[in-house]
């Protein structure tokens, strides 16, 4: 699986603007073939901060997405939101959830 963690400062006059797009835009992302999970986080400290966080099940899926007309609007929304480009990074799961669930732990 591929995650994508999208970080991002909004400011303080979009917030409510933020908050109705996400909703909209959240039920579109997770039609999208291929993508798993999407959430918003927001930092404990610092309320104006977050992350987007997907996880796809390949990364041609993502890269579908990447290019798609929706990921340009996001992007577009991100930044009027923000006033500046998001930083992002893509990752890759290193153990699949499954196999840690029947290991032996290591303190038996």
């Amino acid at each position: 699986m591929i995650t994508r963690i999208t970080k991002f400062q909004l400011q303080d006059a979009h917030r409510s603007d933020f908050s109705e797009f996400m909703k909209q835009f959240r039920d579109e992302l997770i039609s999208v073939d291929g993508c798993q999970h999407f959430d918003v986080l927001q930092d404990k400290t610092d309320d104006l901060s977050f992350q987007m966080y997907m996880i796809w099940d390949e990364d041609e899926k993502l890269e579908d997405f990447r290019v798609s007309d929706l990921n340009k609007l996001l992007t577009d929304k991100i930044e009027l939101f923000s006033g500046d480009n998001p930083t992002s990074w893509t990752v890759e799961t290193v153990f699949d959830p499954e196999e840690l669930i029947n290991q032996k732990s290591l303190f038996d």
